[in-house]
């Protein structure tokens, strides 16, 4: 994934995200957390967020090269983060069939979005930061809309 700026790509595995500068290629830095299926940076490119294959979230601050914090709440994989476009909400799409939003300052749990029947496998927030859009599998058949303020479906 690329960063908001342009400076930066993010590459996960199960293990790690490695950070590598584009101009150069060269490695800058890796955070030992579980990347799992996802990874999306911050809009500022400050900050890049991960879901594990156990349902947690972690925050890693890119200029200290540090875990800032984990989020935990889903009982399976998160399979999809979005940040919003102002980056005070992350939304976590999982395989528990639920999305989950978080803010971003402190790290509480805001909402959880309950409407779909099987996994979730991907979140977005539109640009103007009032609706979020999550799809699910076949078995689901759906793709909803959210109101991002109140995490009323739409």
């Amino acid at each position: 994934m690329y960063s908001p700026d342009g400076k930066t790509i993010a590459s996960g595995n199960r293990h790690e995200i490695r950070l590598w500068d584009v101009t150069t290629g060269e490695h800058i830095t890796t955070f030992e957390v579980d990347a799992g299926r996802s990874i999306a940076f911050s809009p500022d490119s400050n900050t890049i967020a991960s879901g594990s294959n156990g349902g947690t979230i972690h925050l890693c601050d890119i200029g200290t090269r540090q875990l800032k914090t984990t989020l935990s709440g889903h009982a399976d994989i998160i399979s999809s983060i979005a940040y919003s476009p102002d980056g005070n909400t992350i939304a976590t799409a999982s395989r528990d069939h639920t999305v989950r939003l978080w803010d971003t300052d402190t790290g509480e749990h805001k909402a959880t979005l309950i409407g779909h029947n099987d996994i979730v496998y991907s979140v977005a927030f539109s640009p103007d930061r009032k609706t979020i859009a999550t799809g699910s599998s076949y078995h689901d058949d759906a793709m909803r809309l959210w109101d991002a303020d109140t995490g009323r479906q739409i």
